[in-house]
């Protein structure tokens, strides 16, 4: 119970010191209950992405959450 924060972060290089949040793509305060929560992100059009991505997982009241996430990138 409690609740988390999940953000996406990127990076040109695979090593942890290289990695930064990607403007506006954060889920924002989620409660981790039971009861399955879910949501979208979406990002404009002209925003990068840089080649390394990875998910982190900011635990606010939660001491645990298990939690899928996903990138689907739309070239138009």
């Amino acid at each position: 119970d409690g609740t988390v924060t999940i953000k996406a972060q990127d990076a040109a290089t695979n090593s942890d010191g290289s990695f930064s949040d990607i403007s506006g793509a954060t889920s924002g305060s989620i409660t981790a209950a039971v009861t399955p929560q879910h949501g979208m992100v979406a990002l404009g059009v002209t925003s990068a992405v840089r080649r390394y991505l990875r998910w982190q997982i900011v635990l606010g009241t939660a001491t645990t959450a298990t939690f899928v996430c996903g990138l689907i990138r739309n070239h138009i």
